[in-house]
């Protein structure tokens, strides 16, 4: 009867604080490769000029900022498409 008692008291505990359910897992699709990959296994790359660009899997992400240091191409304030009366 003891051991009852016991293993309810574990369960209202187990409860509480949510540790008999698995988490969901948030799944995500690399752009570059197509794996199936958690998000925390994934890491943000950056253009040139270090503003953040893709999301990608670290083997991707590897491979594409060792390349160049960067992702995407070399850009400058004169490429973009700005209105001369903004």
């Amino acid at each position: 009867m003891a051991g009852y008692f016991l293993l309810a008291r574990v369960w209202r505990y187990l409860r509480r604080y949510n540790m008999y359910e698995e988490e969901e897992k948030d799944i995500r699709c690399c752009p570059e490769c197509g794996e199936e990959v958690e998000r925390c296994d994934m890491n943000w790359t950056y253009d040139c000029h270090g503003i953040t660009m893709r999301l990608l899997c670290w083997r991707c992400w590897n491979r594409i900022m060792e390349e160049k240091g960067y992702d995407g191409e070399e850009y400058s304030e004169y490429d973009e498409c700005i209105d001369y009366e903004y």
